[in-house]
């Protein structure tokens, strides 16, 4: 691990992340993350998948689609230099049903 000129070790959470080799593709991308957030929809890796595909061909349509891969190595790379953390719905109920705490309560 490198040293700063502050002489302390890179730390991962201030942003240390990796070039960015297609700027406009992220700029975009971006651009379209946030909108779909402020219209509060949910947004996981799938769709930052396809949505970066159809703005590589839209953004470098003079290269071949196959000069972008969307891989996690970018991935991680893309959320670590724009702050996003992907966070995942669960199905589980928050409140413990009447159901079983009535069974609880006839155990005790």
């Amino acid at each position: 691990m490198g040293i700063n000129t502050k002489g302390r070790a890179p730390d991962p959470d201030i942003g240390n992340y990796s070039q960015c080799w297609w700027p406009e593709l992220e700029e975009k991308l971006y651009s379209d993350y946030l909108e779909w957030r402020e219209q509060g929809r949910i947004v996981r890796r799938g769709w930052f998948q396809v949505r970066a595909g159809f703005r590589f061909r839209e953004l470098y349509s003079d290269r071949d689609p196959a000069g972008f891969q969307f891989n996690n190595g970018w991935f991680a790379g893309f959320l670590g230099r724009h702050q996003i953390s992907l966070r995942s719905v669960t199905k589980k109920a928050q409140n413990v049903s009447v159901e079983y705490q009535t069974l609880v309560l006839n155990w005790l």
